[in-house]
């Protein structure tokens, strides 16, 4: 089970977003963080995910191809502005179809 919370303050320029997985904190870092591993869950389960890019550190960056089953491409990627092995992530994603407008 997972349980989901999200904060919004308002006048922030931020969302955070906390996840709680029933698994072992070191597990939910690998399929987080592997290029491998990720696209068995980013994304909906109808579209092909293409990890292009992970770097996952401070100041590393992302990038992820996702095609649905008529062709269309659908391109996101990120910065990583802090990494901290298992603890937390935080980064920036901007969907490539709307340049500089970060989603979150």
């Amino acid at each position: 089970m997972t349980k989901v919370s999200l904060l919004a303050e308002p006048g922030k320029q931020a969302i955070r977003i906390i996840h709680i997985f029933e698994a072992p904190r070191e597990l939910v870092w690998k399929v987080y963080t592997d290029p491998k591993l990720m696209p068995r869950w980013w994304g909906p389960g109808n579209l092909k995910t293409n990890v292009e890019e992970m770097d996952v550190r401070t100041g590393g960056s992302w990038r992820i191809v996702q095609h649905d089953p008529d062709g269309n491409e659908f391109a996101f990627h990120g910065v990583y502005h802090d990494v901290q092995p298992p603890e937390r992530i935080v980064d920036t994603m901007e969907g490539e179809g709307m340049p500089g407008h970060v989603l979150f």
